[in-house]
């Protein structure tokens, strides 16, 4: 992450939404024995998760748990980079359907998708 290369919105106070653009990630890691580390340290990204128009989201795929892989700990590690609750943290083992309902979570725009931890996926007939 580095903020030499990206403009954040500028906006001034009060903020007026919607912004002019929001600057999304999508993370898409694939190790499943390999923690994630910041080479040069955090700074550069708790710049951009300062900007309420970052959004960090996360799709973790892993092989199965054996004692080689470190699949919590590296979970532990994406979890941790939301420092705010606005991103979407996915974990999945390589199985085809629950990644593509993930990615399929993943199209929200951030401004309008509620805290992950408030989601409820259910489709309700009628009479429930």
């Amino acid at each position: 992450f580095s903020t030499e290369k990206v403009d954040l919105p500028i906006v001034s106070l009060p903020e007026i939404l919607p912004p002019p653009f929001v600057l999304r990630t999508i993370l898409i890691y694939c190790q499943s024995n390999v923690v994630p580390e910041f080479l040069n340290g955090q700074e550069e990204f708790r710049k951009l998760q300062q900007s309420s128009y970052f959004f960090l989201d996360v799709l973790y795929i892993h092989g199965p748990p054996s004692n080689n892989n470190k699949c919590q700990e590296i979970y532990e590690f994406l979890c941790d980079l939301d420092e705010k609750y606005t991103s979407y943290i996915f974990e999945v083992t390589r199985n085809t359907t629950k990644l593509h309902n993930c990615m399929a979570k993943l199209l929200a725009h951030p401004l309008q998708r509620p805290f992950q931890k408030d989601v409820f996926y259910k489709i309700q007939t009628p009479g429930e």
